[in-house]
This record gives structure tokens, sequence and C-alpha cells, in this order.
């Protein structure tokens, strides 16, 4: 006699687990209402950048002699089979236990298309299919970023972390191939926090890197690490004549606040202009906002002057100059020929201009009175198209 292969509410379930990472897991495929069942067929999905397949354990003994093969056609997936010209009942119960390895990162595990299940005179069994989930204790949503400063600035470093109970940040001043614990002291605040906020820097910090330790129970974690770089203080000294001048720099300033930038001949300054505003001191308006070494300026003066920024040197010495007419600064802290800056996108310039002057590079009448851009000033250009530039580095 039959039984109704549509009336038993019939389940498989894989496991939920949450673990440590790096760690073998044991994964339960939990059955109900598994009565009258002579075979079964199930398909199970992994990722094998977070799961690596040991074996199948604890086999139920009312399915002496299943068998599994580890797949990798038409994806990786673990092959159960198992056959009975008697059924077998299970109200409850565990069917097998999936041994892995264990990476670090939430992982499903799937029951894969043509699962089935079936009674001896091979009658389907309606069986409902639940997947199942590897997630770690302790999950990094965010690592720490490396950072470059000017000393004495404030530094600080971010993890977003979850599951952890108790954080530590550490330090290497080796390359990071060791590290020591932090504690709380003058320069460093925030140790057992998701933050680490160094209060000053100094030349004695550069190149050191900074990981944090999270622990939850057995679990042990560790962030990526990040690297600080306390970035060398320059200083550029830029002549500037009574009446109007160009302007550019090639220093990230310490401070890029106008006011403060401008500060020692701030008395002196009648306007400084941009492509998209400018400084009127006076007037106390600015529509420039902070000062920044990848725009060129224009600025008037009273009187003569010398503006002298302190920073650090821009690391990235790329441009993209629009289509059309733009300021055009200096970056580096040498002379650079026009010709070798632009080199194959020298045929996208129309027109180069000093500010103020006479000289030109004006390429359509073979007009070239101006070969050479000088660190400190700005240039009027003209391009036909949008093109990306890299300033070479100076001997």
């Amino acid at each position: 006699m039959l039984n109704d292969s549509f009336s038993q509410n019939a389940t498989a379930t894989i496991g939920t687990l949450t673990t440590c990472h790096n760690t073998a897991v044991v994964v339960p495929v939990l059955i109900q209402n598994f009565i009258n069942v002579g075979a079964v067929s199930l398909y199970i999905g992994y990722d094998t950048a977070q799961l690596s397949f040991v074996g199948l354990e604890n086999i139920n003994p009312a399915f002496q002699g299943l068998l599994y093969n580890n797949m990798s056609v038409p994806s990786p997936q673990v092959g159960i089979s198992w056959t009975s010209l008697s059924g077998v009942n299970v109200v409850s119960g565990v069917l097998f236990q999936m041994k892995f390895n264990y990476q670090d990162n939430s992982t499903n595990l799937l029951f894969n298309p043509g699962c089935e299940v079936t009674t001896p005179d091979l009658e389907p069994i309606e069986v409902i299919f639940d997947n199942g989930q590897v997630n770690p204790l302790i999950a990094i949503i965010q690592n720490p970023e490396s950072i470059t400063v000017t000393s004495p600035a404030q530094a600080s470093f971010l993890i977003n972390s979850s599951g952890g109970g108790a954080l530590l940040w550490q330090h290497s001043t080796n390359d990071g191939t060791s590290f020591s614990d932090l504690t709380n002291s003058g320069i460093y605040q925030g140790v057992n926090t998701q933050e680490l906020i160094l209060t000053s820097t100094n030349q004695f910090l550069n190149g050191s890197y900074y990981r944090c330790k999270i622990i939850s129970g057995q679990c042990v974690r560790y962030s990526e690490s990040a690297l600080l770089t306390i970035a060398t203080i320059a200083q550029q000294d830029i002549s500037l004549l009574a009446g109007w001048n160009s302007l550019s720099g090639y220093l990230n300033p310490i401070n890029p606040n106008l006011k403060v930038m401008f500060s020692s001949i701030i008395n002196s300054i009648e306007i400084v202009t941009s492509e998209n505003g400018y400084f009127y001191p006076d007037g106390n308006i600015n529509t420039i906002g902070s000062f920044d070494p990848t725009k060129g300026y224009a600025i008037k003066l009273s009187e003569n002057k010398i503006l002298s920024i302190s920073g650090s040197k821009l690391e990235n010495t790329q441009l993209v100059i629009p289509a059309g007419w733009s300021y055009l600064p200096v970056i580096v802290d040498c002379d650079v020929a026009i010709e070798a800056l632009f080199g194959a996108t020298i045929t996208e310039v129309d027109f180069i201009k000093e500010i103020p002057g006479l000289s030109v590079y004006w390429p359509a009448f073979n007009i070239k009175t101006l070969l050479t851009l000088n660190p400190g000033k700005s240039y009027l250009v003209k391009m036909k198209n949008s093109v990306g530039i890299t300033f070479p580095p100076c001997d």
C-alpha cells in the first residue's frame, strides 16, 4: 500500500551556523517527516572561495549505504544519493553532517535543481527544501585605510566590525612583520574602540602600520593593516608683484584655508580669482573655498610680496584638462616643457598664454613664444578636447 506522498509535509533543511573564521565547520542537514522513503538524490551547492569540502559525517543509520561525491560540474556542489527496496521512516533527525574548511565571509549552502525524494516505488514525495548559511562570528565591514599626514597633525584609523566583544589596536614598526598592543597614552587614544586616534604625529611614526585585533570568546580576528606616512614639510616661496599675477602651488598646504594660507600677505591682497569663484578679503567674501594645488589662480596685490606656502609635495601629479578655457597650474617644483608635458595629446591644445603677459603657445599659427611652464605660475589654456596629463618628476 502506497503512502500519500503529498500529505506528509516532508522538509529537508541545511543548518545555519555562526562560527570563527578560518576553522573547520560541521553543517547538519536536518529532515522531518521522511516517511516511506526509498530513494534520495540531493545536490548541495557551495562557494569554493569560502568553503572547502572535506566529507560527510554522522550519516543517519536509517540511510546506510548513502553515497556522496564532490562535484565541480555544472558548479561546485556535493552530490548525495541513496536507494532502498524497503522504505524507511524518520520523523525527525539529522540526515548527515557536512564538514568544510571555512574562510571568513558569509556564504550560502543551497539545494540545487535536481533534488528529489521518492518512495520505494519511485513515487515522488513532495519535500520543502530550505537552504542554509555559514556566517562569521566576527565580521569586518570596513578595514582601516592608509593615510598621509603632515606632522604634527592628528591622524586616525577607523574599522567597522560586528560580532566582536573586545577591540584592541596594535602597531608595527618593522613593515608589518610583527605587531604589539597599544595602550591609551598621550599620543594614542581609543585603543579599545573602532577608531584609533593619534593626537599628534612626528617623523618617528613615519612608516608604522596599524591594525585592530577583534576578540569574541575563542574567536580572534585581525583587520588588514594600514600604513601611516608622515609627509616631509617643504616650503614654496612665490614672488608676486604689485598688480596682477598668476598663481599655483605644488604643495598641499598645512592649512588650505585661504585666510590662513595668505595670512602673511593678506593686507596686500585686492582679489584672488579662480575658474569658479573669487576671494575678496576686504569684503570678507570667499566663493573659492579652500586652496587646491590642482587648480590655477590669478591674484592682484597692492604691493610686491613673497608668498610662502608650507606643506607636503603632491603624490599624484596627474591632471585632467577640460575642453575649452581653463587655468593650468604647475604642480611640480621645476620648469616643464609644454610639448613634453602634453606628448601625443599636444594636438588637442588650441592656445596657452601666460597670465599676465604676451608670451603664447599657439600652434595653429606656429607662434611659440611660450615653450616652458614655471612653478608658482598658472596659465590660460584652451583645449579642443579634454585630456589627461602627468607632470614628470623633477631631478
